[in-house]
């Protein structure tokens, strides 16, 4: 009988931790590491990042620092997409790198950019970061620069990253927060 549960109960352990694992994996939203936490949202435009000379723009990695305690986040904004998401305890934050990651063939590098952003997260929120990142190639398009313009509560920006955040399977999670910067669901349905 032993030898029944002791097999037993790693294979259920094996499965519900494959079956665990393939469900956050998919996820584009966090969970709260506790209840304080709020959701951070960074709506970004990548639309315009378009380069002639054989390059491929892989995406933007944010590097977020809380100044007081000193603790560094990474935010990946991927080059398909118009918004990212990561839980945050409540606070003061400035985002101080912009990594652009670019390939070429089997050759990949980064290119990094200071800035500073603030960021106020509130406390049990869902919210909307006030600066986009947008990526813009100039004429000649071997070159670009990075943006960082308002994002205006009812622009196609905010709105797609309400609609996307919303249709999310982990929205759950944050149904009951407050919503900064955020289309009622009236206001949607009022906007298409």
């Amino acid at each position: 009988m032993r030898k029944v549960k002791s097999s037993v109960v790693p294979a259920a352990i094996v499965i519900a931790a494959v079956v665990l694992g393939s469900l956050t994996a998919c996820a584009s939203l966090p969970l709260p590491d506790n209840p304080e936490q709020s959701l951070f949202v960074m709506v970004y435009d990548f639309r315009d990042a378009n380069f002639r000379d054989g390059r491929q723009f892989n995406g933007v990695t944010l590097t977020i620092r809380q100044p007081l305690t000193r603790e560094i986040i990474t935010m990946n904004l991927p080059n398909r997409g118009t918004w990212a998401a990561i839980a945050l305890d409540p606070g003061a934050y400035r985002i101080e790198q912009v990594v652009m990651r670019f390939s070429r063939d089997d050759h990949s590098w980064t290119d990094t950019h200071r800035a500073i952003v603030p960021i106020f997260i509130p406390e049990r929120a869902v919210m909307i970061s006030r600066s986009m990142v947008r990526v813009n190639t100039w004429a000649h398009q071997d070159r670009y620069d990075i943006s960082y313009p308002q994002v205006a509560q009812w622009s196609e920006h905010a709105r797609f990253a309400t609609e996307g955040i919303r249709s999310d399977r982990m929205w759950a999670a944050w149904e009951g927060y407050t919503e900064v910067n955020f289309y009622t669901p009236r206001e949607l349905a009022s906007a298409r």
